[in-house]
């Protein structure tokens, strides 16, 4: 029941940033053309993995069969929360950067990380992933560390 939350109370941002359709359209005419193998990824049930920053509660599903009254503080994202979408984003981000992943500032939903002559460039679309990368282990090897941590489909 996000429609319930008041700003400043229940949440203070709820911006969060889609990457730009214009920008993907080059991160594949330069993958084209640099012969880069490209991947699509979705994180399954994305945004209970982030964590809130502020107190949220709800009140029980009636399945639980709590006293009358009862209310449960949310520790993770729920679909549905006006913050949901930018707590996940900032997971995922963290988690990119954790793997030495750059973001670049004209996109904040782009990331890259370069090694030993590979690259690998990350489009985030909410809990959404388009993949480019120079060759097809890499992607294997960065989608085995993003299993590690969430599911993927």
């Amino acid at each position: 029941m996000g429609y319930h939350q008041r700003e400043g109370i229940d949440y203070s941002e709820t911006f969060s940033p889609v990457a730009n359709l214009a920008v993907l359209q080059i991160i594949i005419a330069l993958g084209v053309t640099e012969n880069f193998v490209f991947h699509q990824a979705d994180v399954s049930n994305a945004f209970p993995n982030a964590d809130l920053d502020e107190e949220v509660y709800m009140k029980p599903p009636a399945e639980l069969n709590l006293p009358a009254g009862s209310v449960l503080r949310l520790l993770k994202a729920l679909y549905g929360l006006k913050q949901a979408s930018r707590m996940w984003h900032i997971k995922f981000r963290d988690f990119l950067l954790g793997l030495v992943f750059t973001q670049l500032r004209s996109d904040s939903c782009v990331f890259i990380r370069r090694w030993d002559g590979h690259v690998i460039i990350v489009v985030l679309y909410v809990d959404d992933m388009a993949i480019a990368a120079s060759d097809r282990e890499i992607i294997n090897q960065f989608l085995a560390e993003c299993r590690e941590v969430f599911k993927l489909t």
